[in-house]
């Protein structure tokens, strides 16, 4: 699904979650820094730190991880921007109940330590087959690029249901396998701007992955 990506265009269902207090917010934050720029480009580039600025690059991830209670999970995870707008896809199967999470909308793909970082988060919309989950939970992503092999790439996962994968080894320090590759951009593509805490629905990672 292409997800809208900015705060005019957000989804019905990002809409439900946020209210109108919330999208107007994320608005006003979306369009301050244009009037920063002409005064304040410090402010402008700390501002920045959590966007991946144009052009966008774009990542690739698929794999499995032992989970924090020990079990098996499968993941494929991508993001990036296409024509201004994010894009991307996760799908989450924690094979020790069976849960799954399945992406409708990408709101955020963001570089948490800036641009020169092999790390990049994907925030988004997702169903899931729990039926005592809500309708839609947000969801945000780490995919940590650390070269060949894939073994030392990492991923996590966050829900906004308090569902966590900490970010991991994909088998290396950990039991696990599979890639992370970060792509270079495509000087064609830009990103919209985007309030991370809103796009993400306040789900953080609090530090660099180990």
């Amino acid at each position: 699904m292409n997800a809208a990506r900015n705060t005019q265009q957000a989804p019905s269902a990002w809409r439900a979650r946020l209210g109108t207090a919330g999208i107007l917010a994320a608005a006003t934050l979306a369009l301050s820094p244009l009037a920063v720029t002409m005064t304040s480009p410090v402010t402008v580039e700390a501002r920045m730190a959590d966007q991946v600025p144009d052009p966008c690059d774009f990542t690739t991830s698929g794999g499995y991880v032992i989970t924090d209670a020990g079990k098996k999970a499968n993941f494929g995870a991508h993001g990036g921007c296409k024509n201004g707008d994010f894009w991307g896809h996760l799908n989450f199967v924690d094979h020790s109940t069976g849960y799954h999470v399945n992406s409708v909308e990408v709101t955020a793909y963001i570089a948490p330590f800036g641009v020169d970082q092999p790390v990049r988060d994907v925030c988004g919309i997702a169903s899931t087959n729990n039926p005592n989950d809500p309708e839609y939970v947000y969801f945000r992503a780490r995919l940590m690029d650390n070269g060949e092999p894939g073994g030392v790439d990492q991923f996590g996962l966050k829900l906004d249901n308090g569902y966590t994968v900490t970010t991991r080894d994909l088998g290396t320090a950990r039991p696990g396998a599979g890639n992370v590759q970060l792509h270079r951009p495509n000087n064609s593509t830009t990103l919209p701007l985007v309030d991370a805490a809103t796009a993400c629905n306040g789900l953080s990672f609090e530090s660099n992955p180990e």
